[in-house]
């Protein structure tokens, strides 16, 4: 399964990543190609992966796959994190890293601009959608959907607490 790039120096690492929504057939879609897109990548190597079967969670179904890459250096691994959301990642190799003051500013500043980046992105949407229901309530018309997506989010942030 392993490509045969030169992976040597590369930082080898296990990843979990999590995907929740409907219909379950979607859920392994949706894995399978974010495996193929992985695959295709010049700086990312896939060693292994393993799809698990969408599992019901709530009104929604939940998948996940476990992956073990080589990736190219950090500043890769930094795209591959806010490309592909993993839900957890773990360092196997190598058992220490050094960054040059170059790349550790690099590093932040490329963090910054994704986390900017998407906190406008779910400020905007969060606008949009307080706008939406607020509409939709004036015509009396929400959604089934929306009422059970709001049940889920609020039981998951009360789990939380």
């Amino acid at each position: 399964m392993a490509n045969m790039k030169n992976t040597s120096g590369w930082i080898r690492c296990n990843v979990i990543i999590e995907v929740l929504g409907k219909p379950a057939e979607f859920l392994t879609k949706v894995l399978k190609k974010a495996v193929e897109n992985l695959e295709k990548e010049e700086e990312i190597c896939v060693i292994n992966k393993e799809i698990h079967k969408p599992e019901p969670a709530e009104n929604l179904f939940s998948a996940f796959m476990e992956l073990e890459l080589c990736i190219k250096d950090m500043k890769k691994m930094l795209d591959f994190i806010f490309t592909y959301m993993p839900s957890n990642i773990e360092i196997v190799e190598p058992k220490e890293m050094k960054m040059n003051l170059n790349d550790s500013n690099d590093f932040a500043n490329r963090l910054i601009v994704k986390m900017h980046q998407y906190d406008a992105v779910a400020k905007r949407m969060n606008f949009e959608n307080q706008m939406m229901k607020f509409r939709l309530q004036e015509l009396g018309e929400i959604p089934k959907e929306i009422e059970e997506a709001e049940k889920v989010l609020k039981e998951d942030k009360d789990k939380k607490k």
